[in-house]
C-alpha cells in the first residue's frame, strides 16, 4: 500500500534559499527532499531515495519527522548527549601532560603505541587524531629536515 507523500508547508522560494544557504550537507539533503516533493520533480519515496542516493526507509523516516515536528524538527540532528569517550579521563590527562613536554611525540602512531603500552588501551588512529588535534588542540612535535642552500659553484 503506497502512502501518499507529505504535504509541504514551505514555498519553493524558501526551500531554494535554504538549499543555497545551508552549509551542513546532512541538512541540505533533507531540504532537498522537501524541494523535490514541493516542485513535483519526484512523485514517490523511491524516486526521492534514488535522486538523493538514500534508502527509501530513510526518506520515510524524514517525512514522518517532518509531519510530526515540522521543518525545525526535520533540521534537528539528534546526538547522544552522554556518550563516553574512548579514552578515559585519567589517560587523557596523562596524554595532555606528555604532549606539553618539549620532546613530545614524533607522530600520532607513536601516541597510539604509547597509550597501548602504558595503559593497555587500543585506540583507533582516526579517533586518536581527532582527540589530540581538535579536542586537546595539540600536534605531535615532528622535526622536519631543513634544506641547506648550496653555494654557487660557478664563479
Amino acid at each position: 500500500m503506497k502512502k501518499p507523500l507529505t504535504k509541504i508547508n514551505e514555498n519553493i522560494s524558501e526551500l531554494e534559499h535554504s538549499l543555497k544557504t545551508e552549509k551542513d550537507s546532512r541538512l541540505r539533503e533533507r531540504i532537498h527532499m522537501l524541494y523535490l516533493i514541493k516542485s513535483e520533480k519526484a512523485k514517490t519515496r523511491i524516486s526521492i531515495a534514488q535522486i538523493l542516493s538514500r534508502n527509501r526507509n530513510t526518506i520515510g523516516d524524514w517525512l514522518d519527522t517532518y509531519e510530526k515536528e515540522g521543518l525545525s524538527g526535520l533540521l534537528t540532528i539528534k546526538t547522544k548527549p552522554n556518550r563516553k569517550f574512548s579514552i578515559p579521563p585519567d589517560v587523557l590527562q596523562n596524554l595532555e601532560q606528555k604532549l606539553r613536554n618539549p620532546e613530545g611525540f614524533k607522530s600520532y602512531k607513536a601516541i597510539q603505541i604509547w597509550i597501548q603500552h602504558e595503559f593497555s588501551i587500543s585506540v583507533p588512529y582516526q579517533t586518536l587524531h581527532r582527540i589530540v588535534r581538535y579536542r586537546l588542540k595539540a600536534k605531535p612535535k615532528v622535526g622536519r629536515k631543513s634544506h641547506i642552500k648550496k653555494t654557487n659553484r660557478r664563479a
